[in-house]
């Protein structure tokens, strides 16, 4: 029963770190995009067409932060590496193959990364406003 709970759970330290690094850099870079742009047009109201700016932007940067997360996530699921840790793999491969291996696909991730961030940083900009707004109004 112990290869078996290993076997399901096979990868999950580097899903740990890959979702970490997914938020921490998601949302970072969200507040930092939407601030800029409220700054630069002296307006705290964003356009649809800033906003899908800024997703554009937050998908970039998480396509960047999050790709060699998952590559390290995929080695770490095969059978061969299974036994590495994160760090050695990260190693290894950036001793063997160099930074670009973690990149390989870079345009379809970055497709689905940036369609994901240009929804969700309208949600949480939409969200945002309706939240300060009622904290106003309560003031």
């Amino acid at each position: 029963t112990g290869d078996v709970a290993r076997e399901l759970y096979r990868g999950t330290s580097a899903v740990f770190y890959r979702q970490n690094v997914s938020w921490v850099t998601f949302l970072y870079v969200d507040e930092l995009t939407k601030t800029k742009f409220r700054e630069y047009k002296q307006n705290q109201h964003l356009t649809h067409l800033d906003l899908f700016a800024a997703g554009m932007i937050v998908g970039l940067v998480n396509t960047g932060a999050m790709m060699p997360f998952d590559y390290v996530k995929t080695q770490k699921q095969k059978f061969f590496q299974n036994n590495q840790s994160m760090f050695e793999i990260f190693k290894t491969t950036l001793k063997q193959e160099g930074i670009t291996r973690f990149y390989v696909g870079w345009k379809v991730y970055l497709v689905q990364y940036a369609i994901v961030a240009i929804l969700t940083v309208n949600v949480l900009d939409k969200l945002e406003q309706k939240f300060k707004n009622s904290t106003a109004n309560k003031s």
